[in-house]
């Protein structure tokens, strides 16, 4: 499917980026890099989408995952809480198998989420005995207004017209609530240190890259003002050090502070690590983008 329009400002001006074999294209009127083709939904988004098939998304149910998105999971709340304050009514638009929704529910959230793989939101209502919609969101019966937040993780790239589904996103959160969003981060030192090989790229799936700037933008364009922008990379959800380096970018160091790590200068490895994230995230260089905006 040809990508002829800017998923943030629809504009039809674009210049070729140069990232590899990768057919991207840089919105001349707002900067937005977007891939210039993709794979039609319906070869993407089938039944096995969640079960790592033919390359599309990842294996969640893969030996030693569960646990790390458990962590990160936890991470985001919190991140999410110091800026949207809760518990409250909480809908999860793209939630999967349910995790963060199980995370959110123990904290005292009110929680319910729509899926649009519907063996993944059967999954969700049988393991977790969760409310949550196979579908689209605006076929899942859900009442306008009634929110308190919605977020959207790890969605917004995969769709053509980012700044409707944002708008989208917010019809549903009442007046004063919050609308969160996480995407990955085209700006991250990851990406940089990655190239053309960048795990997040997906550009069979993937329409849209952000960057700190592009989504803010996305984000005023909806009606929306953002109140916090994070760049979190989730390193302390990660137990083993070599794998948290890898993770933000810095692959080269992994080996060597991996046996520094089984040492006694051990946590003075972590709380590098720890300082690291932090300095990519002021510098909006972590791994991912975490953005909190509120709804009129």
């Amino acid at each position: 499917m040809r990508v002829d329009l800017c998923p943030c400002c629809g504009a039809t001006t674009s210049d070729p980026l140069a990232f590899g074999p990768h057919d991207l294209r840089s919105c001349v009127a707002c900067g937005a890099v977007r891939s210039s083709e993709v794979h039609d939904p319906s070869e993407v988004y089938g039944d096995d989408y969640h079960q790592g098939a033919d390359g599309f998304f990842v294996d969640t149910d893969a030996p030693g995952l569960h646990g790390y998105l458990q962590r990160a999971y936890a991470h985001r709340l919190g991140l999410l809480e110091g800026a949207a304050p809760g518990p409250g009514r909480l809908l999860d638009v793209g939630c999967a198998r349910g995790d963060f929704l199980v995370t959110a529910r123990d904290a005292g959230w009110d929680v319910t989420g729509v899926e649009l793989v519907a063996s993944a939101a059967a999954a969700a209502r049988e393991r977790h005995g969760l409310d949550v919609r196979a579908g689209l969101l605006a076929d899942a019966g859900l009442e306008p207004a009634s929110f308190d937040l919605v977020c959207g993780f790890h969605v917004v790239e995969h769709v053509p017209d980012a700044t409707a589904f944002v708008r989208e996103l917010a019809s549903y959160v009442r007046p004063g609530g919050h609308v969160a969003v996480e995407v990955p981060n085209w700006g991250s030192l990851l990406r940089r240190r990655q190239g053309p090989q960048w795990v997040h790229l997906r550009p069979r799936e993937h329409v849209t890259h952000f960057t700190a700037a592009t989504l803010t933008d996305t984000l005023r364009r909806a009606g929306l003002r953002t109140v916090r922008l994070m760049s979190p990379s989730y390193t302390g959800a990660t137990v083993e050090v070599g794998q948290a380096l890898a993770d933000v970018g810095l692959r080269e160091l992994a080996a060597p502070l991996t046996r520094l790590d089984r040492t006694a200068a051990g946590p003075q490895v972590r709380r590098g690590i720890r300082w690291v994230e932090r300095g990519l995230s002021q510098a909006h260089g972590g791994v991912v983008l975490l953005a909190v905006a509120q709804v009129p």
